[in-house]
């Protein structure tokens, strides 16, 4: 027998990484990509968007499972990310997001005596 529960529907999600980049995979079957929206920061990936329900106006259901409506995912990055390099791609169901690490360039510190000012 199929349920008929409606709860809210989470997107499942993969992150694999690297010395030089991570990449976040996550499972969106049947989203259009302009009812998706991304933010990233350093240390974290954000996603949300509708994932809309399907009708048959002329059938009644018999059994709902497919999970629909609004949805938002926060994946805490395992390292800071360069977010002006994050590419993100949609291909067949899976929302693939690749980030590149931060590498800071070097800083030179000048080391003054203590009381002294230059």
């Amino acid at each position: 027998m199929y349920g008929f529960g409606r709860g809210a529907w989470t997107p499942l999600v993969d992150v694999y990484g690297g010395e030089r980049y991570t990449v976040v995979v996550v499972e969106l079957p049947g989203i259009d990509p302009g009812e998706t929206h991304l933010d990233v920061t350093p240390v974290t990936l954000t996603l949300s968007g509708t994932r809309k329900s399907l009708s048959y106006p002329e059938l009644s259901p018999l059994g709902l499972e497919i999970q629909s409506g609004q949805f938002e995912r926060v994946v805490h990055l395992p390292s800071r990310v360069d977010t002006s390099t994050v590419e993100a791609v949609l291909e067949n169901g899976l929302l693939i997001v690749t980030l590149h690490h931060a590498f800071p360039a070097p800083v030179s510190i000048q080391v003054r005596e203590s009381g002294k000012e230059e």
